[in-house]
């Protein structure tokens, strides 16, 4: 999966999309994808598998549990962790879609 299909993915949704941050701040509700972490796998001094961690991160005025659904559903072909929390400062909600993805690298 690449970053451009985690995007297309979103866009179904029809809220604000984008890569880490935005430069000013978009509507409520949005969502920011990141992805924190790579791992290469391979033998021979040759990388063949890449391991990705991708975090999506939802950011709601309100519990929207219907909308967290239909990320996790967009998501479905992954094993997915999630994780909840409250920005007191900007009185949002965060729920952060962790899952990981693996593709070839070719080597």
């Amino acid at each position: 999966m690449t970053c451009e299909e985690i995007v297309k993915r979103l866009r179904l949704l029809k809220i604000p999309v984008a890569y880490s941050h935005f430069n000013k701040a978009p509507a409520i509700p949005f969502c920011v994808y990141t992805i924190p972490e790579s791992r290469f796998y391979g033998a021979d001094n040759k990388n063949m598998l890449k391991s990705r961690t991708v975090h999506i991160e939802l950011y709601t005025d309100y519990k929207d549990e219907q909308l967290e659904n239909k990320i996790a559903a967009l998501f479905d072909d992954t094993e997915i962790n999630v994780y909840e929390s409250y920005i007191e400062d900007q009185q949002l909600y965060q729920v952060v879609f962790e899952f990981e993805i693996i593709d070839k690298t070719g080597g």
